[in-house]
């Protein structure tokens, strides 16, 4: 499933918004250039994408944001109290993966990774992964 790319107001620092023209500039590109990379690596490792990526830069790091990213086996973990369990192989994932998405996030952006972070929430099914950029 491909990743979905939305823009509101609320999205912009400055609130003005941006309409989905802004997704053919320069940073509508990078954004869905990095929320690719990071669906392509999840589906590579977990068998499936998430089905809505948002990704959001700033001056020296990209925050991306995924929704419903959980597979059927780590939801009923969740449901089960188990939530700590998907939370540390969550982070484990993200220990093998952040070598690849940190190169594929150097190429897309043009600087270093410094370092890369990611925190799984469950109500809302949400997982964030924040990568640090050189200035």
């Amino acid at each position: 499933m491909e990743a979905m790319y939305e823009e509101s107001a609320a999205d912009s620092p400055d609130g003005a918004g941006r309409d989905a023209s802004d997704l053919t500039g320069r940073d509508g590109r990078l954004r869905a250039a990095i929320s690719d990379s990071v669906v392509a690596a999840m589906k590579e490792v977990y068998g499936k994408g998430p089905t809505k990526v948002k990704t959001y830069l700033i001056e020296d790091g990209a925050v991306v944001v995924i929704d419903q990213g959980l597979t059927r086996v780590e939801r009923t973990l969740v449901d089960r109290g188990r939530s700590d369990l998907v939370r540390d192989v969550r982070e484990r994932v993200h220990e093998h993966l952040a070598a690849k998405l940190d190169t594929d996030i150097e190429a897309i952006t043009g600087k270093s990774v410094l370092a890369s972070q990611t925190e799984v929430v469950f109500d809302p099914e949400r997982e964030v992964k924040v990568f640090f950029l050189a200035h």
